[in-house]
């Protein structure tokens, strides 16, 4: 297994780190995983290709920055983008209708349930959703409650890639990055309370877990690679 530096490419197949997303695009089309904060600004002029937005989960680094995200795509669009969410993680998709309902006037966003294992066609994209043990801070409690999240698989006829966002160090993240080309697997590396289960994956989980030919392994923090790592 190697690890790449990024941009990763192989033929039309192209993927970047975004600081806490995924930037997958295929022969000029664009796919985005997660919208952290600022992801609008790494993005750059590659919002314009933007054709979909994959949301693993509802928690705060996935979502917080689809609104801007939305707000930045006015320029680029005068059709529909679709929103991809996992049934039974609403949050991401209730941000997508407070803009649709504050922003009448912009373009339409069509909002998209899928359930785990689910194959989806858009475009190039071949996309599907596979469920992972994560957890989620409850930082008044000092406490980390298990949440839905997924780990996104993207197929194109030049590769296979997996983005596996932070998440417990356990079999579902072998069998969602087997025989991938590219897997880009969160470690933990932010302050978190204290909990009796691990929660977050360290580098060295991220490697002996990972199924995939190459392998990335940003940090929480948005940092790629991550400086340290933490359970």
């Amino acid at each position: 297994m190697n690890t790449p530096v990024a941009p990763w490419q192989r033929d039309e197949l192209k993927v970047e780190w975004c600081g806490g997303a995924v930037y997958v695009e295929h022969a000029g089309s664009g796919l985005l995983l997660d919208a952290p904060r600022g992801v609008s600004d790494r993005l750059g002029a590659r919002l314009s290709r933007i054709r979909a937005v994959v949301l693993t989960s509802g928690r705060a680094g996935s979502v917080c920055g689809l609104v801007s995200l939305l707000a930045s795509l006015q320029p680029h669009r005068d059709h529909p983008l679709r929103v991809f969410f996992a049934l039974g993680e609403e949050r991401g998709a209730g941000l997508a209708e407070a803009w649709v309902r504050g922003w009448p006037d912009s373009f339409p966003v069509d909002l998209d349930g899928v359930m785990a294992e689910a194959t989806l066609d858009e475009g190039p994209f071949e996309i599907r959703l596979r469920e992972l043990r994560a957890g989620e801070p409850r930082w008044r409690r000092d406490d980390v409650v298990r949440t839905y999240a997924h780990a996104v698989s993207v197929r194109t006829s030049s590769g296979h890639v997996v983005w596996v966002p932070s998440c417990a160090p356990t079999t579902h993240v072998s069998r969602a990055t087997h025989g991938a080309d590219l897997a880009v697997i969160e470690v933990g590396v932010t302050p978190w309370p204290r909990s009796s289960h691990r929660w977050r994956m360290s580098t060295s989980d991220a490697i002996r877990l990972c199924g995939a030919e190459e392998l990335w392994t940003p940090g929480d923090d948005g940092k790629l690679p991550a400086p340290t790592s933490a359970a």
